[in-house]
């Protein structure tokens, strides 16, 4: 009687599935049930490692929805199958790297971001100016009066300065292209960020805008920049179709958990939306809207968005009576914790500097004396210039160990001086980080990448100054 053939181990599957995997023409790797690693080939391993923290909640839904994936300028679909009569229950996922002409979603959004700017500006202004109006009003009661007996001003100035510097820092991540990297972000804050820019819009319009958070503490893992840009896209939508519709006019935003996804619903009081129609908004070029106020491209890029972040957008409606969309995203994250309790109270002031010595270099001479002035009350010893040939006639003077420097500056300017500086020092050239409120052109983008330089946008909070300051001290 021969002898049974013994069951193959555990070592020889796994080369077995590598052997597989390896033969195969495209990516691809194999998860267990539950969104475990066991293997992939050399193309699929960094591309399942993308889509590994969204894969748990979608291999819970039958069938498995696939999604897309962006990396090093190239897009990928990719599709998650069962393996048949497979006892351990393992998934394939396979990768197809969809046409070039296809390829381009942050071009499109980086573009879609830029229109939307356009369309909202002035009412982004009008925003705007009502915390400068503030500041300026109170600064000239102080100056007349004196700050003996005014904290109920300097408690205005600060309230609006905040508000100014967030909306202007909203609105300068909106149209810088790129994307931000993922980020772990409560849904609420997700939202909020994206009314900030289009709730001035909304009152224009008498629209009463509500928000129900019932989120019960889940985090999800996303590209700010570009998820906002689908919440303003929605939010936008929705105005536009209420504009001319009869009071009243209401978008209400609800964020829950919805197993197995975190839900954002945005739901308006419009017309409402034809079912023809509605079966083709998500096509690209498809629109409804005057040649001036839309291509057909924002429903679409953002749904190419959403999927890339392994979630889904959904859309529903009934004439007459309103329209509502919704965003789904797998959660990475739950905590029984309070965010706002958890989160940490941000130090006062900067760290000692113990008489580092700093220059500080601003065409800007109100910003030269504040800078000089915090700098010096936290103990650095500061040396201040003008200009960037300024700078470099001080650098002959004295020796630094680091520098704050403008970026746009008539005469040289701070990529000029930097060049000067790394040509003769190039340790010195490490520790010089830039304050400026260029941050979104090509040419300022293309510097950093190049040069790794520390840089703080303005406006920023002595907290972000203290946080350069002390990574750049640290550098050798």
């Amino acid at each position: 009687m021969p002898a049974p053939i013994p069951a193959p181990s555990a070592a020889h599957a796994r080369a077995a599935l590598h052997r597989f995997l390896n033969a195969l023409p495209i990516p691809a790797g194999v998860v267990t049930a539950t969104g475990g690693y066991l293997a992939a080939n050399a193309a699929g391993e960094p591309l399942l490692a993308l889509i590994a923290d969204s894969l748990p909640p979608l291999l819970r839904q039958e069938p498995i929805p696939g999604g897309t994936v962006e990396t090093g300028g190239k897009v990928y679909r990719w599709h998650a199958r069962a393996i048949a009569d497979d006892r351990d229950q393992r998934v394939i996922i396979t990768f197809l790297q969809q046409p070039r002409a296809a390829a381009s979603v942050s071009q499109l959004a980086h573009l879609d971001r830029l229109a939307s700017l356009g369309r909202t500006m002035a009412s982004l202004v009008h925003e705007l100016n009502g915390p400068l109006t503030t500041l300026a009003t109170s600064v000239d009661l102080l100056v007349e009066r004196g700050p003996h007996g005014q904290h109920h001003l300097l408690a205005d100035i600060r309230r609006s300065g905040r508000r100014a510097r967030n909306l202007a820092r909203r609105i300068l991540s909106f149209a810088r292209p790129g994307t931000s990297g993922r980020t772990e972000l409560a849904p609420e804050s997700l939202v909020g960020s994206a009314l900030d820019l289009v709730r001035a819009e909304a009152r224009c319009h008498d629209i009463k805008v509500e928000c129900t958070t019932a989120a019960d503490g889940f985090l999800i893992k996303v590209d700010e920049v570009e998820l906002r840009q689908v919440l303003v896209n929605l939010l936008t939508n929705a105005i536009q179709a209420m504009a001319q519709s009869s009071r009243p006019r209401r978008i209400h935003l609800v964020t829950g958990f919805r197993e197995p996804w975190v839900a954002i619903d945005i739901t308006d009081s419009g017309p409402g939306i034809e079912p023809d129609c509605l079966q083709r908004i998500f096509d690209p070029f498809y629109t409804t809207k005057a040649a001036q106020q839309g291509t057909g491209l924002g429903l679409h890029i953002a749904r190419r968005i959403v999927e890339a972040h392994q979630g889904r957008l959904l859309a529903r409606s009934e004439v007459g009576v309103g329209t509502t969309f919704t965003i789904l995203l797998p959660p990475i994250q739950a905590t029984s914790r309070s965010r706002a309790s958890g989160a940490k109270a941000a130090p006062r002031g900067l760290h000692p500097g113990h008489g580092t010595r700093v220059l500080v270099v601003d065409d800007d001479q109100t910003l030269i004396r504040l800078l000089r002035d915090i700098l010096t009350e936290a103990g650095y010893a500061v040396v201040t210039a003008r200009s960037g040939s300024e700078a470099l006639h001080a650098l002959k003077e004295q020796d630094f160990d680091l520098i704050l420097s403008d970026l746009r500056m008539p005469g040289m300017s701070g990529m000029e001086f930097y060049h000067i500086v790394a040509k003769r020092d190039p340790r010195l050239a490490a520790r010089i980080a830039f304050v400026t409120g260029d941050v979104v052109s090509q040419e300022t983008a293309a510097f950093f990448a190049e040069t790794h330089a520390l840089h703080l946008a303005k406006p920023f909070r002595i907290q972000e100054l203290d946080a350069v300051l002390t990574r750049i001290r640290k550098r050798r």
